[in-house]
């Protein structure tokens, strides 16, 4: 068995399944993203390799609430770490979060909501 069938579990979509979910919304929750608290924290964890700001300080065991200013520092956190990941499923995940992110921007009344388990 090499190392990479040793590890092929981490970047299966089932691997997460039974992970409790970090969710973010900005009030719809019929829109809300849910990401398995695993994918969240090794977004975070890239987040804070590079040195990023907001992102990897987000508690997910507290409802976080983050204003206009702080979702446009979040998407391009978001962004960068996509860029940089090679991680197909993570990737999904941090494009889905990008979106809700978006969304919430163009609302009168900016507030995203992350909330975790």
């Amino acid at each position: 068995m090499t190392n990479d069938d040793r590890f092929a579990d981490r970047l299966l979509a089932d691997t997460y399944e039974q992970d409790e979910p970090v969710q973010l919304d900005y009030g719809d929750v019929q829109r809300a993203v849910l990401v398995p608290e695993r994918l969240f924290g090794r977004a975070q964890c890239l987040a804070r390799a590079y040195d990023l700001h907001l992102f990897p300080t987000i508690d997910i065991y507290t409802k976080t609430r983050l204003n206009r200013a702080q979702c446009e520092t979040l998407l391009d956190e978001i962004a960068f770490v996509a860029s940089v990941s090679n991680d197909e499923l993570l990737r999904e995940h941090l494009v889905r979060i990008q979106e809700v992110v978006a969304t919430c921007m163009r609302l009168p009344q900016c507030e995203l909501c992350i909330e975790g388990p």
